[in-house]
């Protein structure tokens, strides 16, 4: 009966190892999520600059000829 109890503790410390490394993973994966959300967001914002400043000139070579 020892035996099988010291057995399930190293069994269960091994999972809660391999949980708390899991955790680790998965909060370096929502900071990656968050972060590329954010970066999304940001290309969003310049290609919609880049826009405005291309229509800007198309309407000023035009104004020119």
């Amino acid at each position: 009966l020892g035996d099988v109890y010291k057995r399930q503790q190293k069994d269960i410390e091994t999972i809660s190892k391999e949980i708390k490394d899991y955790r680790k993973e998965v909060k370096l994966c929502e900071g990656i999520k968050q972060r590329s959300l954010k970066i999304k967001d940001k290309l969003q914002t310049v290609k919609e600059q880049e826009n405005k400043v291309q229509e800007r000139n198309s309407k000023e070579r035009k104004r020119n000829y």
